[in-house]
């Protein structure tokens, strides 16, 4: 087994666009694509090639408030595959995974070097093909079982058919599949590939028998073959991921406190409102007037009527 002389995990944003969009070596996400999606794929080409320089332009437009993928690949049938790495569970993330598949799989709309032999008329929806978005966790997303593998595609339950044509592997077709691989999980039964791809990911070592592809990954993402730029810009995210990290744990911290200091106040409140209430269902039974018994409750009238409208207990 080779052994593993990174000083950081590949689940490392630079790190992952590295190796995994490196331009010039196409066979990395040519071998992750062909093995989580289970088909055969020939030459790729990565729409968003990795460059230190581009890099720093991507988190200049993060800090912008715009977002851009990881990694972009075509394949030579035109599909295309969006890769991303996410290392933090997100609210709504199973939205966002949507909404990126879907805008990528609108933004070839109208591309004429991208257009089919098709009618004038609908030349412009000619230009879509499939697109394949591929999101490994470093968190668990599906709690409901084992398997560090889900794929999901447009699909019609009835009849048994996939929503657009073709058919990319069992389980994955039609004009959109979303695909997600949780490294958290046990990798027994995800099958052999997966399993060594699953170990790349998490930092540990790779057997002799391991593809070449993770191997060549293995080599981009080793600190001796990484510039002094790109070790200061690691290291820079490693420092920022654990201010991230002490600031989430200071505000939870505090957030427990405030819980706490609110619970108190309310268990005071409900106490309050409880007589108040007490109070009010005394006065209704003596016959007092809603106004009346409001002035002396500091009950609203809506609250009286909804207490003189309960069954007496």
């Amino acid at each position: 087994m080779e052994d593993r002389n990174s000083f950081a995990r590949p689940t490392n944003d630079l790190l992952f666009k590295r190796c995994i969009g490196n331009a010039d070596h196409p066979e990395v996400a040519q071998g992750l694509i062909g093995d989580i999606l289970g088909i055969e794929v020939g030459q790729v080409v990565v729409q968003n090639p990795y460059s230190i320089a581009r890099y720093q332009e991507d988190l200049e437009r993060q800090r912008l408030g715009t977002t851009a993928v990881d990694v972009l690949v075509r394949l030579v049938d035109r599909s295309q595959v969006v890769i991303e790495m996410q290392v933090a569970r997100q609210e709504y993330f199973l939205e966002r995974a949507l909404f990126y598949t879907a805008s990528h799989f609108a933004s070839d709309y109208g591309r004429s070097d991208l257009k089919r032999g098709a009618r004038r008329g609908d030349a412009k929806y000619s230009s879509l093909y499939p697109v394949y978005n591929i999101s490994i966790l470093d968190f668990q997303q599906f709690e409901a079982d084992a398997d560090p593998l889900h794929a999901f595609s447009l699909y019609d339950v009835r009849h048994k058919v996939y929503f657009g044509p073709g058919e990319a592997a069992p389980g994955l077709g039609g004009l959109m599949s979303l695909v997600f691989l949780e490294l958290g999980k046990p990798k027994a039964g995800a099958g052999e590939r997966i399993g060594w791809m699953m170990d790349f990911f998490n930092g540990r070592g790779l057997p002799d028998e391991a593809p070449g592809y993770l191997k060549q990954a293995l080599k981009l993402v080793d600190e001796q073959n990484l510039t002094r730029e790109e070790i200061e810009m690691i290291d820079l995210a490693e420092r920022a991921e654990e201010d991230r990290k002490a600031q989430i744990a200071f505000a939870r911290k505090e957030g427990e406190k405030r819980g706490e200091k609110r619970g108190e106040k309310l268990g005071e409140k409900r106490g309050e409102d409880k007589k108040a209430a007490d109070v009010a269902k005394a006065a209704l039974r003596e016959g007092l007037e809603p106004d009346a018994i409001a002035k002396i409750t500091g009950l609203d009238r809506e609250a009286i009527e909804r207490i003189k409208s309960e069954p007496e207990g």
